[in-house]
């Protein structure tokens, strides 16, 4: 329940780093060494803090003898019960991130960094929203934990809406920032429109699709089922992002986002392509709805999305009951 503490405590280790990085590099000439000595110093920073606070006695959770700690096997069981599953997930998503970027290595310096900058402005206009989703972690476990099946449906709901608009102050705030970002950052201009022209489309794509990509999944983790998070987000990830990323990348010649409908055309036609229906529409939309760059994950985040979306519709009531026995199950306490 004590957030105010951690999120301090971040907040003087982000600065520390900031300071540091400026310091030790621009003061001191360390170059990437003072980067990383920075960043060491303010992680071993708040684990000092961390450990330091959880010796007090006034913490829900007190630590003091670490000698005296015994592993209690049934809920470490539990605990990886939930964790595994989100573990496979998140390494997925790195390694298929890792995949994108080799695929984006090949297409050119210009690309490169205008990928690099709009991974960066891609994140911080999702971060906002993903604390919405965080909280509502929080939420749903206690609502859950309590027997309170319907209120965690109505906060799921309720928070998806908040978290919509708050994405969408997010981004229009990033597109507003991101020229202004590429001239401090001292960009090529090729690489500063690619990275404009691809955060345009986030903003305008991201809002519709997004909210239901994730919102919904923080609901289930927290209930317990974490199964089906796991193999939605895994199933998209590969049949949709990286698949399609390295296809389009490396057969049909595309950029890290192509800039005109009328060259997607000009391409489909040059080159030997599929035939029919398919190979025409996804040459006519490759402007905003195809890309090969990790922000724009287009198809991967709509099918998660209509799959979430579908399941909060018809069984929104069924998975929650039964999430909300294994949280009930994950929630017994064990007799000593």
């Amino acid at each position: 329940e004590n957030t105010k503490g951690p999120m301090t405590i971040s907040t003087i280790s982000n600065i520390m780093n900031i300071g540091g990085n400026a310091i030790l590099i621009w003061v001191f000439h360390l170059g990437v060494a003072g980067a990383a000595i920075s960043t060491l110093v303010s992680r071993i920073f708040c684990a000092v803090v961390v450990l330091w606070q959880l010796r007090k006695d006034r913490q829900p959770v007190v630590v003091k003898d670490y000698l005296k700690i015994r592993p209690d096997w049934s809920m470490i069981g539990r605990i990886l019960g939930l964790g595994i599953p989100s573990g496979i997930e998140n390494s997925m998503f790195q390694l298929g991130k890792l995949a994108i970027q080799s695929t984006v290595s090949t297409l050119g310096t210009a690309a490169i960094a205008a990928q690099a900058m709009t991974n960066i402005l891609e994140n911080l206009n999702g971060i906002a929203a993903i604390g919405v989703g965080v909280g509502l972690m929080t939420i749903v476990g206690q609502c859950l934990g309590a027997g309170r099946k319907d209120e965690a449906v109505y906060y799921i709901k309720k928070l998806c809406v908040i978290a919509e608009a708050v994405i969408i102050v997010s981004c229009l705030i990033v597109y507003v920032l991101v020229r202004p970002v590429t001239i401090l950052g001292g960009m090529e201009s090729t690489s500063a429109e690619m990275c404009i022209h691809m955060i345009t489309w986030i903003t305008i794509v991201k809002p519709v699709v997004w909210t239901m990509a994730f919102v919904p999944g923080y609901g289930l983790r927290a209930a317990g089922d974490v199964k089906f998070s796991m193999i939605t987000s895994c199933c998209t990830m590969w049949l949709c992002r990286v698949s399609l990323c390295i296809y389009l990348c490396r057969v049909w010649g595309f950029g890290p986002m192509n800039s005109d409908c009328l060259d997607s055309f000009l391409l489909a036609m040059a080159r030997p392509q599929p035939t029919g229906v398919v190979g025409w529409v996804v040459a006519a939309v490759s402007d905003g709805a195809v890309a090969v760059s990790e922000p724009v994950d287009v198809p991967g985040v709509v099918t998660t999305s209509v799959v979430y979306w579908v399941m909060m519709k018809t069984c929104s009531k069924e998975l929650m009951s039964a999430a909300g026995s294994r949280r009930a199950n994950l929630a017994t306490p064990v007799s000593s």
